[in-house]
């Protein structure tokens, strides 16, 4: 497996331009409405052999920060399922093999294999990580405390977590401005086209 870093991103005119001044003429990459442009291409044939798979790293909107894994076979199988009971709000249940060839879980009963004997088994999900949550309790927790304040009608505590809780997402955004003007190269080139 050929493995790439496509680090630099170029304005889409750059890239199509043959003679166009690029940092890094093998690996960089642009964007043409929900379209990834890549140079160089993947090749399905020839010396760099077919891509296995690709891998982008981007943004997305955060899970609810009381979000839980489905209860399924591939859940259970990567161990992301806490044993529930029957009664417990959310829990689903699958039918467990538990030894033989076919030991492992199963989504329906009637998807067990025949002959083999399943005991049917509560599950409830893990919750799935959030890195707001888990790592920046802080900016939940003041905003938090300026809602209840404002609720309250204590303006001057409700003033006070409100300037705490901007000052909190000031810092992250901050810190996030960092990591990306510290990553991968961004080009644009101006062409006048022999006019200067």
């Amino acid at each position: 497996m050929t493995t790439r870093l496509f680090n630099e991103k170029t304005d889409l005119r750059t890239f199509n331009d043959y003679y166009g001044e690029k940092y890094n003429e093998y690996a960089y990459w642009a964007r043409q409405g929900n379209i990834l442009l890549f140079s160089p291409g993947f090749t399905i044939s020839g010396s760099l052999g077919s891509p296995d798979k690709l891998e982008i790293h981007y943004y997305r909107r955060l899970p609810a920060l009381n979000a839980k894994y489905d209860v399924s076979v591939i859940n259970y199988d990567a161990g992301l399922l806490n044993s529930a009971l029957e009664s417990d709000s959310g829990s689903s249940s699958l039918w467990i093999v538990a030894s033989g060839a076919n030991a492992g879980a199963y989504a329906t009963e009637a998807a067990v294999p025949a002959g083999e004997t399943a005991t049917e088994t509560w599950f409830i999900g893990k919750e799935v990580p959030n890195w707001l949550r888990d790592e920046n309790d802080r900016i939940l927790l003041m905003g938090a405390l300026a809602e209840c304040f404002f609720y309250l009608q204590d303006d001057e505590q409700a003033t006070k977590y409100a300037t705490l809780f901007m000052n909190e997402i000031e810092e992250l955004n901050l810190e996030d401005k960092k990591r990306n003007s510290s990553g991968g190269n961004v080009q644009v080139n101006f062409n006048g086209r022999g006019l200067i």
